[in-house]
């Protein structure tokens, strides 16, 4: 009798302890006990995440640095919270709408310095490098025929390093360099 007292009370005290429990949370739900509590939500978490990006923006914009923007946000986004593009910057060579990810970065190139001027440079000397023969021609002592031999003589051996190398070209000596040193340029 004394086994079967202790085997039922074995049995029957974690059944009475569990329903016991069980009343208690739904009475708690019942009454809203819970009310202002969140229960953490794992996607609902992950979507609080991704709320914010972090992209670092560089180059030719006005105030390059770290910048905080919504999620899936662009590149033109990025740009513009750096303050925009500076006059020495070209856009064109990036696709301002491509959505940017958490920890990017975004490099606004510089303007090539050589686009096709001619092989007029800023300070308006003839860059030899560049220069097509109508503009060669413009330089002093300096013919449709020496211009075919300076483009000959640079597509053979590449660029000019520095001005006096254009005396390498076959008709320039010393005396047409004297001429021309003041209007022309390698860079």
């Amino acid at each position: 009798m004394k086994r079967f007292f202790l085997f039922f009370l074995c049995i029957l005290f974690p059944a009475l302890c569990a329903c016991g429990e069980q009343d208690r949370i739904s009475y708690a739900d019942e009454q809203d006990i819970y009310e202002g509590y969140e229960a953490l939500d794992l996607k609902e978490s992950e979507a609080s995440l991704r709320e914010e990006i972090y992209v670092y923006v560089s180059g030719c914009v006005v105030s390059p640095g770290v910048y905080i923007l919504p999620y899936g946000s662009r590149i033109y986004d990025a740009v513009n919270a750096a303050g925009g593009v500076t006059p020495e910057g070209d856009e064109s060579l990036m696709n301002p709408v491509n959505i940017i990810s958490d920890g990017d970065r975004i490099v606004v190139p510089q303007k090539k310095e050589f686009a096709d001027d001619g092989g007029n440079a800023d300070n308006g000397l003839v860059n030899i490098n560049q220069a097509d023969a109508a503009k060669l021609t413009t330089l002093p002592g300096i013919g449709e025929t020496r211009a075919k031999a300076i483009i000959a003589y640079r597509d053979k051996h590449g660029s000019f390093a520095k001005p006096e190398d254009i005396m390498k070209v076959s008709g320039i000596k010393e005396g047409t360099f004297e001429k021309i040193k003041d209007f022309i340029t390698v860079n």
